[in-house]
């Protein structure tokens, strides 16, 4: 989930506001029913679990750069934050699904619940498994006549990727 924080200001370390954002996060979702802690601190995120559904958010505080682009905090540096630009992420799965006949979305999908079954919470997580899907398919390399054809060839493209983390 990425959290928009409009008012934040440039002086604002990336290590500062994760402190406040766990706790809010943390005063409202602590434990669950059963007692157990809900809330996790990451590099440059705050996860909350929710078991009973079986789904994890993670929560990922921005402020804005000024150029229509973001600042979240830079994984492994307490004090950096690094641009990124979600609407443009938004807009990447549409295009490369139509430019694969409908197969893109449903593949990655495919994709992202293989890893979850494999791995569990295990690293990579989802939306590492997404970024490599989608430089597989943009480098040419994943084709298909169907679903199950573009799902194995992705799957072989993608473990390429995913060998080398």
């Amino acid at each position: 989930m990425f959290v928009r924080l409009p008012d934040v200001s440039s002086d604002v370390t990336s290590t500062d506001i994760l402190d406040r954002f766990f706790k809010v996060l943390h005063a409202e979702f602590a434990t669950d029913a059963d007692g157990h802690r809900r809330t996790k601190r990451q590099d440059r995120s705050l996860q909350v679990s929710f078991p009973e559904y079986d789904l994890y958010v993670d929560a990922v505080p921005a402020r804005p750069y000024g150029d229509g682009t973001w600042e979240i905090p830079q994984k492994g540096d307490e004090n950096e934050w690094v641009r990124t630009n979600p609407y443009g992420l938004t807009d990447l799965p549409s295009t490369m699904n139509a430019d694969y006949g409908e197969y893109y979305v449903p593949t990655v999908k495919l994709l992202r619940q293989s890893g979850h079954a494999l791995l569990g919470t295990k690293k990579p997580g989802g939306f590492f498994i997404e970024m490599a899907a989608y430089q597989a398919f943009d480098s040419g390399a994943v084709s298909g006549n169907d679903q199950a054809e573009y799902y194995v060839s992705a799957l072989r493209e993608v473990s390429k990727i995913i060998i080398h983390v």
